[in-house]
C-alpha cells in the first residue's frame, strides 16, 4: 500500500535542506510518495487548509489568527527590502530602511480580509519607514517585475533565489521571521513530524 505526503514550500524561499531531507524519507520509507509544489503564500495557504496539503513551508506571520493549524519552527531568517539597481537610491553607499521613505512598496495580495499584508505593513511602521503607498502583487515573479521597472520597493527573505542578483541591490531590514513547517491539527499523517523534525535538524547544521 502506497502512502503519501504532500508538501508546500513558499517560492521565495531557498531552502536548500529541504531536498536532502525528502531524499532521506524516500530511502527509510520507499512506500512513501512524495510530491513538492512551489507556491505564492495565499495559495500555499488555501490548500492547507483544504487539506490538499499536509504540510507547508512558509514564514510564522502567515499563521496569525489561524486556528486549527499547528507547526514547527525551523530557522530564522533576516528579511531584505530589495531595489533595482537602476533605482536612484541603489547608487547611495549606504543605504537604510528609513530611507526609503517616499517609495512604494510591493506587498503580496491575501485572499482574506481585507486584502493586505499586515505583517509588511507593521514592520514598515516598526522600522519608521513612511511610503507612499503599497502595489499589491500575486506573487514573488510579479513583485520582481515591479521592482526592475522602478515602481516599487520589495521585500525578500535572505535565502530567496535571484536569478539575476546583479540586477537589484539588498538593504537589510535587521528584523528575522522564523521559518515553519505547518500542518492542520486533524491530519495524522505520520510522516509529518518526520519532515518537521529532519527539517529542524538540517537547518541547525547550516
Amino acid at each position: 500500500q502506497r502512502e503519501h505526503l504532500a508538501i508546500g514550500l513558499l517560492e521565495s524561499l531557498g531552502l536548500d535542506e529541504l531536498q536532502p531531507v525528502i531524499a532521506s524519507l524516500r530511502q527509510d520509507f520507499p512506500q512513501l510518495e512524495i510530491s513538492l509544489a512551489r507556491l505564492d503564500n495565499p495559495t500555499l495557504l488555501e490548500q492547507l487548509s483544504e487539506g490538499r496539503l499536509d504540510a507547508a513551508i512558509t514564514f510564522d506571520h502567515a499563521m496569525e489568527g489561524r486556528t486549527g493549524v499547528r507547526y514547527v519552527e525551523l530557522v530564522l531568517e533576516q528579511s531584505f527590502f530589495i531595489l533595482s539597481r537602476d533605482h536612484p537610491l541603489a547608487r547611495r553607499e549606504h543605504i537604510a530602511p528609513q530611507d526609503l521613505s517616499g517609495q512604494i512598496i510591493c506587498e503580496t495580495r491575501a485572499r482574506e480580509g481585507d486584502g493586505s499584508d499586515g505583517y509588511l505593513r507593521r514592520l514598515v511602521g516598526l522600522l519608521g519607514i513612511r511610503p507612499t503607498g503599497f502595489l499589491s502583487v500575486d506573487n514573488l515573479a510579479s513583485g520582481l517585475a515591479a521592482v526592475e521597472t522602478n515602481q516599487a520597493v520589495g521585500l525578500i527573505d535572505e535565502r530567496v533565489q535571484l536569478f539575476h542578483p546583479e540586477r537589484y541591490r539588498l538593504i537589510p531590514s535587521g528584523t528575522y521571521q522564523s521559518v515553519i513547517c505547518a500542518s492542520l491539527e486533524g491530519n495524522r499523517n505520520p510522516y509529518i513530524p518526520q519532515l518537521a523534525q529532519r527539517l529542524k535538524a538540517a537547518c541547525a547544521k547550516t
